[in-house]
């Protein structure tokens, strides 16, 4: 939002001026500029349409006319004259150039002496201007001063260019996450959780795949989506999908459904379960993003609660973090990080921890589900250790919706043959 900047003219004004990743590089580039030169202020311009705005100064005077954020119109600017031939790249005395003497901002800033050499892109596009001046007359700039000048403005340049790159891309990325939330791009599949005792199917945890956007892993989209501002957008969207799943699971079988705190937040989260059955829903908290404010999430699950829905916590064993979550938010099941079961068989710590989340999880009235088997042994000393309940690769793959129908059903018509 611009604001009119107080001076005698009227049509100076002073806007925000968006400070981008390179910002640290700017403004030390001009504040080198203004030293290594020993000029009273050094500036860096954009040409915005028929406007000059000044993206940095620098100013070692104390005179603080020329302003970050100041809006000139193009023609009154040394910027524009130097780059159309009317003004030469040095000035060593502006009195004694006419058009010079004649620019508004020539006493607005008290220019004696100035140099002014273009900032470039990548196609020779004019980004704006890198320039700097002294208050008086300087008879020692020359040539090389604009050399010098011209050869950090190209450095500049360069960086720039890179900086808009990354901008693009970033805008890109934004984009796709974008289009994939509103064309229906991510798909739920289903991936059944075992009784290790019985064989019998427990529950089936909902997990998202990107069957059109196989360029980075479903972590890897959520992560992006997180960083982009709209990781709950793709959750949500990604949970519409889950819930699809209800029609191709046996009845009595739960569905658990992932959701970070941000997401469980979302008023939209609980519109989605108005017409499901509730008592058939595990909300498994995920941890894309650091947990804000405990209290509402705490308020927000016992609201799920007084539904029917369970709670479940994820990755239990992979540091503090996913403990702290246990013990303050008191879930229904926990569930074992897959880095615990991996060759837990092999590996008396992991069996240490393992058995005393299971003394935990039997004390407190909570369901242990282990994450991640991959082998029978795996398999074997889980149960050893008394965790009843797990999924993973040796059990079941993640299915698409009519194989885990029949999967599921076949499993309980028979589950002695599943393990």
């Amino acid at each position: 939002m611009a604001e009119e900047a107080r001076l005698d003219d009227s049509h100076y004004t002073l806007v925000e001026t968006r400070r981008s990743d390179d910002e640290g590089m700017l403004s030390r580039a001009v504040r080198g500029a203004c030293r290594f030169l020993g000029m009273d202020v050094a500036y860096l311009s954009e040409f915005q349409g028929d406007d000059v705005v000044y993206r940095e100064v620098e100013s070692l005077s104390g005179w603080p006319r020329l302003e970050r954020g100041l809006r000139l119109p193009a023609d009154q600017t040394y910027c524009r004259n130097i780059l159309e031939g009317r003004l030469p790249r040095v000035i060593n005395d502006t009195s004694q150039m006419p058009v010079a003497r004649a620019l508004p901002v020539t006493r607005r800033a008290r220019i004696g002496a100035h140099v002014g050499v273009p900032i470039r892109l990548k196609r020779n596009r004019t980004f704006g201007m890198l320039g700097c001046f002294r208050h008086t007359p300087d008879e020692r700039l020359n040539e090389h001063t604009a050399d010098t000048l011209l050869a950090l403005a190209e450095v500049i340049g360069m960086e720039m260019a890179r900086d808009r790159k990354r901008e693009r891309q970033v805008e890109q990325l934004h984009n796709r996450i974008r289009r994939i939330v509103e064309e229906g791009g991510v798909r739920a599949v289903g991936q059944p959780i075992y009784d290790l005792v019985s064989g019998e199917p427990f529950a089936v945890e909902c997990l998202a795949r990107f069957p059109r956007h196989r360029d980075r892993t479903p972590t890897q989209w959520f992560n992006a989506a997180n960083q982009h501002g709209i990781g709950v957008e793709l959750e949500l969207a990604a949970i519409d999908s889950a819930l699809e799943i209800f029609d191709y699971v046996p009845d009595g079988l739960p569905l658990s459904i992932n959701a970070q705190p941000e997401t469980l937040l979302d008023p939209r989260f609980a519109q989605r379960f108005a017409h499901v059955p509730k008592d058939r829903v595990i909300v498994e908290i995920t941890e894309h993003l650091a947990v804000a404010d405990y209290a509402a999430l705490q308020n927000r699950l016992h609201g799920l609660r007084s539904e029917g829905v369970r709670i479940a916590v994820d990755d239990a064993g992979a540091g503090y973090s996913s403990l702290n979550h246990v013990l303050a938010l008191r879930p229904d099941m926990v569930k074992l990080d897959i880095g615990l079961t991996r060759d837990i068989h092999e590996d008396q710590p992991k069996q240490a921890l393992a058995r005393s989340l299971a003394d935990f999880a039997a004390a407190t009235g909570i369901t242990l589900v282990a994450e991640g088997i991959e082998k029978d042994a795996e398999r074997t000393t889980l149960t050893q250790l008394g965790i009843q309940h797990g999924q993973g690769f040796y059990l079941s793959h993640a299915l698409p919706r009519h194989r885990l129908r029949k999967t599921l059903l076949e499993n309980l018509a028979a589950p002695s043959t599943v393990l």
